[in-house]
């Protein structure tokens, strides 16, 4: 059977799979995306970009209806020769790994798989479940199922696909010789394991950041809680000393990754991580150390205060707002009794955010939720009490 496609990518209109699907595409492949997400369909079909990534403005339009299709149907699995799935795989409220989602793309796409296909495995997933799904698939078709995580910064995605090592494997030797060739189309070095060691190799990589940036910000707390500024002690900690040169900056470490991949660790352990879970309690209570912070500030009570948090994206330079802490600390100011206002040079889906100006010549005090280069040395009068963990302010 001849394929339609070379590449469907399910979940191809996400932060992940869309910028995979334009790197593949450029390289000359016929792309189909599939996704179930109907704003970013009618986005994409425009030729816009329903997200921020580097490049991407540029490559989309000139290629969509040329090697960039709009898959319809989970139906066009058959018509491809390699799937990539790419959706999200979200915890639950007890902050173990959802695997229904997957399970239920398995099960839709079932009916369609082909003799011969490649299924690339790219979400960020549990140890052992590349294994189960190739169990599950290979009792439909003969296919070879592979799992290449993905590791690449949100927004520069279309760069570092096409300069970092990939990491390849697969549940035969076929599904290996497969990952290999596809990724030979980028030309990037290739590190081949087995599906658990890069299922680990990933989960591994994005505890470690999440644990650095925990160390970080117990540190700040500790010291803040002192009355010290620890940005004097950083500046004391690192300069011109090699052994602190990787020494992170204190800040909100959150987003749609790292917290949600150390609790999948977590719960793979059987809640023996400790050390993720630590990590857990101080990242995610640096927002409650900063409301309190400003709380002192007022002699101990927000209760009418005029209140601005300045960047509600999870990360500086995104915008992206999934799981961002700026929200998790709006949610807890409210709580106090005060009033909020907030602004971000970059998110632009809240319809509820402010231009900066409205914010500073209203607040009393400021938040610095996330370090957009807007903020980077702004002038904060002494009138507003200001906490500024990221020290953008300076």
């Amino acid at each position: 059977m001849t394929s339609k496609y070379d590449i469907l990518v399910i979940g191809g209109l996400g932060h992940i799979g869309l910028p995979l699907g334009l790197v593949f595409a450029d390289r000359g492949r016929q792309v189909a995306l599939y996704d179930i997400d109907e704003n970013h369909r009618r986005i994409v079909k425009e030729g816009k970009m329903p997200f921020d990534e580097n490049g991407a403005d540029e490559l989309l339009p000139k290629l969509l209806g040329e090697s960039v299709h709009i898959s319809e149907s989970i139906s066009d699995v058959a018509q491809a020769d390699i799937i990539f799935i790419t959706i999200g795989t979200p915890l639950d409220g007890y902050l173990n790994p959802r695997t229904e989602p997957l399970l239920k793309l398995i099960e839709d796409m079932k009916p369609h798989i082909r003799d011969g296909q490649l299924i690339v495995l790219r979400s960020t997933v549990v140890p052992g479940t590349t294994d189960l799904l190739n169990s599950v698939l290979t009792k439909s078709a003969k296919v070879h199922v592979s799992f290449c995580p993905e590791r690449v910064v949100q927004g520069e995605m279309i760069e570092e696909m096409e300069s970092l090592p990939q990491i390849i494997s697969g549940c035969d030797q076929i599904a290996v010789d497969k990952a290999r060739d596809l990724f030979n189309i980028l030309n990037v070095e290739q590190i081949e394991t087995t599906p658990r060691e890069a299922e680990f190799a990933k989960l591994f990589c994005n505890a470690w950041r999440y644990i650095t940036f925990a160390a970080a910000n117990q540190f700040y707390m500790l010291a803040e809680a002192d009355g010290l500024d620890f940005n004097r002690i950083q500046h004391a900690m690192t300069h011109n000393y090699d052994r602190m040169k990787d020494f992170p900056s204190p800040g909100f470490a959150a987003g749609p990754c790292l917290m949600k991949d150390t609790m999948q660790l977590s719960a793979y352990a059987r809640n023996s991580f400790e050390l993720g879970q630590a990590a857990m309690f101080v990242n995610e209570g640096l927002a409650t150390f900063a409301v309190d912070k400003l709380t002192n500030a007022f002699g101990g009570s927000l209760v009418g205060k005029k209140i601005g948090i300045l960047g509600m994206a999870f990360k500086s330079g995104s915008d992206d707002i999934r799981d961002s802490l700026s929200y998790k600390i709006r949610k807890l100011l409210v709580g106090q009794g005060a009033e909020i206002k907030c602004t971000d040079e970059c998110v632009t889906m809240d319809p509820e955010l402010v231009p900066l100006d409205e914010v500073m010549g209203w607040a009393d005090g400021i938040i610095v939720g996330t370090p957009h280069k807007a903020y980077r040395g702004l002038k904060v009068p002494d009138s507003i009490r200001l906490v500024d963990v990221w020290n953008a302010t300076q």
